[in-house]
């Protein structure tokens, strides 16, 4: 990577035609007046376990890209493998991150968050599609000790109130108000 673009500066060329070289004249470098964007998708499970009369939903205290001390309070979600599909993806996500490996996909109802960020100078919009996961058992652990610091069961009122993002607290009363209506 060039120190150019590492300080986030990109090249302007002030002549058409002009090609970069290591002593170009036509060349000037500015800062992104206008940042780059990508569409990005995950797939994610809300797990949920019913205990007596209330519903118990499970969330992550994942640890921010940007380090250890940044963190925030979610559903477990990630990216699709090459062939894989979106529940096989959103699966494989809630096994690796919280060890739960027994649970029933809701085959009625998907649920789908849309937020966007910027990650390194770049926007992100992303996409990310829900299921409801009907947990067997409250027993989980800590699987990817890099990208999750904590798990915690709580009720859907504690986890609208645990919850770190907006979005993720409107998707959690969507899921609330789907499991009233059965």
């Amino acid at each position: 990577m060039t120190p150019h673009k590492k300080a986030g500066l990109v090249p302007v060329f002030l002549c058409p035609g002009s090609k970069p070289t290591a002593y170009c004249s036509h060349l000037l470098y500015t800062r992104y007046t206008t940042p780059m964007s990508k569409l990005d998708q995950s797939y994610g499970i809300v797990p949920i376990l019913k205990r007596g009369n209330e519903w118990r939903v499970l969330l992550i205290e994942q640890i921010s890209y940007r380090g250890h001390n940044d963190r925030f309070w979610t559903f477990p979600k990630g990216h699709a493998e090459a062939g894989e599909t979106p529940e096989v993806a959103a699966l494989r996500e809630l096994a690796e991150e919280t060890g739960i490996t027994t649970v029933s996909l809701e085959q009625k109802e998907t649920f789908v968050m849309n937020y966007t960020f910027v990650h390194e100078g770049i926007t992100i919009q992303k996409t990310v599609f829900f299921y409801i996961g009907y947990c067997q058992s409250d027993g989980v652990h800590i699987a990817s000790p890099h990208e999750i610091a904590s798990l915690q069961w709580c009720s859907l009122e504690e986890a609208a109130a645990l919850l770190s993002h907006e979005n993720s607290r409107l998707l959690l009363e969507e899921v609330s108000e789907f499991l009233r209506s059965r």
